[in-house]
């Protein structure tokens, strides 16, 4: 129940109402003028309690606006840490898909090396055997030609031994 409605404000203007009355059926100003005073006083009153509960009404919804502004900023400092976060995973997701493909490319650059060191190894291994079957042949033909020079001496140490006698 609000002041306006208080019984005890009721009363009090109807008793400014009777006070009046009697003090102008009496003829008494003084009466009269305080009956008029007390009806004053409980409508001042009455106004003070309506804006009393205005501004109550007034601050509450402050309170009720402050609340969902308050609402609306954690939200939006929410959706932006959750913003940050997607970025962050985000980069730390480009970030290993980079590192991975530098891996795979380092990974394919040590195997194009190591193939190519294995064909070197090869071509070398060629030319090695190569040069040891042409050794053994240049072995073998020093050998014949030795043998040839042993011979051809002495063929030629008899020769000699033949016209000395």
């Amino acid at each position: 129940m609000s002041d306006t409605d208080k019984p005890s404000s009721t009363f009090e203007k109807l008793k400014g109402k009777v006070k009046e009355k009697a003090g102008s059926v009496l003829g008494d100003k003084t009466l009269a003028t305080e009956g008029r005073l007390d009806q004053t006083k409980v409508d001042l009153e009455r106004a003070a309690a309506a804006k009393d509960a205005e501004a109550a009404v007034t601050e509450e919804q402050a309170e009720l606006d402050r609340r969902l502004q308050d609402n609306a900023l954690e939200t939006e400092r929410l959706a932006a840490e959750q913003r940050e976060k997607e970025a962050k995973a985000a980069v730390e997701a480009e970030q290993r898909a980079a590192e991975s493909q530098a891996e795979t490319e380092a990974a394919r650059k040590e195997d194009a090396v190591k193939a190519r060191k294995d064909q070197e190894l090869a071509v070398a291994e060629a030319k090695a055997a190569e040069a040891a079957r042409q050794r053994a042949d240049a072995e073998a033909e020093a050998e014949q030609v030795e043998t040839k020079a042993q011979a051809a001496r002495a063929a030629a140490d008899a020769i000699e031994d033949h016209i000395s006698d």
